[in-house]
């Protein structure tokens, strides 16, 4: 899926399109090998849109058992 297509606002969008990701499996993918805390590591750029982006990505089904695992609370 297209990031433009991911249902998040607009700024939480330029700022994964910012970071380099060009559709909703490359940001499963980073947040599968990044692991927890996500704070950790991820861009500044996106850490804001967190809540956002784990909303959108259970929505739509990409939300993961291994990401479940990582941040249960959130």
């Amino acid at each position: 899926m297209k990031i433009e297509d991911f249902g998040a606002r607009a700024e939480c969008l330029d700022a994964l399109k910012r970071s380099g990701f060009t559709n909703v499996e490359e940001v499963v993918e980073f947040l599968e090998m990044l692991g927890s805390p996500p704070a950790s590591t991820i861009s500044g750029r996106w850490i804001k849109y967190f809540p956002e982006i784990v909303q959108q990505l259970k929505v739509r089904g990409f939300w993961t058992q291994k990401l479940e695992s990582y941040w249960p609370d959130v």
